[in-house]
């Protein structure tokens, strides 16, 4: 590797120096181009990859993971888990879609579950009061321990005549 030193140079000859290696790495005909053109072509076939696996994963799984800068989401069976800007609730005024009040700043994100596309639980992020619910893919995932423990954990069984339990939530059937 040639190392260069560039202190002797002055401002012109160094936005002079750098216009040229921006031209070498800009043209396809130069190698440094072609190794650049060839990265970027090689990072486009891996992303595109990693997506073919993870479609391929979620449908042979029946799951479903998505997000973006401002929600995140996940499905898996009857149950599908949301946190983002889509659900808001509004703890001052009680609403629980966008608040209706002019220059109302409390409305807040909300962690959501649907159960067979029915919403069944709508919770703002100051519900959590957890200290490290920094990122919205951490508040999701608090959202659905929280789910878990206080909802799915509690004795949701119903007894039936032959001796077997039934899940009310819908997961677990006929077990003895």
């Amino acid at each position: 590797m040639r190392i260069i030193k560039i202190d002797y140079m002055n401002h012109d000859e160094t936005i002079k120096r750098i216009q040229e290696l921006e031209a070498k790495m800009d043209n396809p005909k130069t190698p440094q181009g072609e190794i650049k053109t060839l990265g970027y072509e090689l990072s486009e076939l891996k992303r595109q990859q990693k997506i073919k696996e993870r479609e391929h994963f979620e449908k042979k799984n029946k799951i479903n993971v998505y997000g973006s800068d401002d929600s995140v989401g996940c499905s898996a069976g009857a149950y599908s888990f949301y946190y983002g800007y889509e659900a808001t609730k509004c703890p001052k005024h009680k609403s629980t879609d966008i608040c209706g009040e002019e220059d109302c700043e409390q409305e807040e994100w909300c962690f959501t579950v649907d159960k067979d596309g029915n919403e069944i639980i709508r919770w703002a992020k100051s519900e959590f009061s957890y200290p490290e619910a920094d990122s919205i893919e951490r508040i999701l995932i608090i959202g659905i321990c929280k789910f878990i423990k206080e909802v799915l954990s509690k004795d949701n069984f119903n007894d039936q005549s032959d001796g077997t339990k039934t899940f009310i939530g819908g997961l677990l059937t006929n077990t003895k």
